[in-house]
């Protein structure tokens, strides 16, 4: 079927494939602006969307609920949601090295409460009547909320897409986070080193 275009509507094309940086295919939405405009930064969105995650991904998201009563609000949503993991892979080597730098930087943080409060916990355990034995149990209470609010910063997506973790991803915890690679954007926790950043702890 032969799709007509207004001129507004063409320049809005023109942008999401620019996006994309592939050309010819029917996007899953142009945005314009209420005078007629096209909406160059959200064009642009649904281009990097359709770049990195491909036609048939987002086509069937979107037909989840394309009978539901609420379904602008889910477009909205999943807009939202897609912009952010779009936006998170666009970013220049500079900022990711900078946010695997910082990534780093709490997971290191995070592993040291909580080897210290296990620490910290055995030996009051196993020496009860050791004079330090009081204290030290007194501190893995602040150690173990250092731990879980580590975990909370740290592992609950990947820095750069934005991906959730999955049960099979077994790295992606403390300690054994230097062996995790993400398989959507290919982040590790050592991305800076690699790409020729500068690493730093």
């Amino acid at each position: 079927m032969i799709v007509h275009y207004t001129s507004g509507q063409r320049r809005a094309l023109n942008q999401v494939w620019n996006g994309a940086e592939i050309y010819g295919f029917e996007p899953l939405f142009l945005s314009m602006n209420t005078d007629g405009t096209p909406n160059l930064y959200l064009n642009t969105i649904v281009g990097c969307v359709r770049k990195w995650y491909g036609e048939e991904g987002p086509s069937r998201l979107f037909e989840a609920w394309a009978e539901d009563r609420r379904q602008a609000l889910l477009d909205d949503l999943a807009w939202l949601a897609l912009e952010s993991a779009a936006f998170q892979r666009e970013l220049p080597p500079e900022e990711k090295a900078r946010i695997t730098r910082i990534f780093r930087r709490r997971a290191v943080c995070t592993d040291v409460c909580l080897v210290l409060g296990a620490v910290l916990a055995v030996f009051a355990l196993t020496s009860p009547d050791a004079p330090l034995a009081g204290p030290a149990l007194f501190a893995v209470l602040p150690l173990l909320a250092g731990t879980l609010a580590g975990v909370f910063m740290t592992y609950g997506c990947c820095p750069f897409c934005g991906r959730r973790p999955r049960k099979w991803d077994w790295a992606w915890t403390p300690i054994l986070w230097r062996f995790f690679r993400c398989p959507d954007c290919d982040f590790t926790p050592y991305w800076d080193k690699k790409h020729g950043g500068e690493a730093e702890m």
